[in-house]
């Protein structure tokens, strides 16, 4: 509760100080997570609850749990699914061998034409067609993430299965 008090605080020493100048948005994904709230009627006891008594307004933040949960999943993320795309591709690589020579044909190819020293740039990862191609039907077959497992914020039915505020949803 003191975090949100923290964040009231800080949101009216904003207002106070601000000028005409507009201020850049907030880009990285944590201040986006603890910044961003929604406007709901006030339940007592509520996590996550910042009451502004003057103004009545009622906003509702992220808890700490599920942002740290989010956070957690964007982490194994970023660093599980690169290295298991990889390591697939390179199993249907050694499996199919005509495939490999027609991606290495193109690599070679864009990789002649540049001259030594010379770093890729966008243009020549755009002359990757076939090789992008074969990456994303390795996706395709073998996804690196299967779905995931999320509280649910609200109750909402999908496919005509209800499911309840609180229940642990796969997705």
């Amino acid at each position: 509760m003191e975090q949100m008090q923290l964040f009231k605080e800080d949101e009216e020493k904003k207002m106070e100080n601000s000028s005409p100048v507009l201020q850049p948005p907030v880009k990285d994904m944590l201040s986006q997570m603890i910044l961003s709230s929604c406007e709901i009627n006030y339940l007592e006891g509520d996590q996550g609850i910042c009451a502004d008594t003057t103004n009545k307004k009622t906003k509702k933040f992220m808890n700490a749990t599920y942002i740290a949960d989010m956070i957690l999943s964007m982490i194994v993320a970023g660093y599980h699914t690169p290295s298991a795309v990889i390591t697939v591709l390179m199993k249907y690589l050694a499996e199919l061998p005509d495939v490999l020579h027609q991606v290495l044909t193109e690599q070679n190819e864009i990789a002649n034409s540049k001259a030594p020293g010379e770093l890729l740039n966008l243009e020549d990862i755009h002359k990757m067609k076939y090789s992008w191609n074969v990456v994303c039907e390795v996706l395709r077959l073998a996804p690196p993430l299967q779905g995931a497992f999320t509280q649910a914020l609200t109750d909402f039915t999908p496919c005509r299965a209800k499911v309840q505020m609180g229940e642990i949803a796969s997705w």
